[in-house]
């Protein structure tokens, strides 16, 4: 049987945004329960936010791109609208 799954890139350097993801696994969950979540770091995760999520992945070998061509645009579409960015700000 083929399962949905969304997954979500995380960066968690300190508790303000492990709860920020943590609120949106949680927002997600209860919105989409039929969904599997998968989440992708390439840095420590806490038990936590593993917890609550259904697959996990860790990569520690991420470079940094500098180059813009080198970016991958990320998009999601909710409500009709889509949403695209290759930078994520708060």
């Amino acid at each position: 049987m083929k399962k949905d799954v969304i997954a979500i890139g995380a960066y968690c350097p300190d508790g303000e945004r492990e709860q920020i993801l943590s609120n949106l696994i949680s927002s997600i969950k209860s919105n989409k329960p039929e969904l599997d979540i998968v989440i992708y770091s390439r840095t420590h995760l806490s038990q936590k936010i593993t917890s609550q999520v259904n697959h996990v992945i860790i990569n520690n070998h991420n470079p940094l791109l500098s180059d813009y061509k080198d970016k991958a645009i990320q998009f999601f579409q909710f409500a009709g609208q889509r949403y695209s960015s290759s930078f994520y700000s708060k």
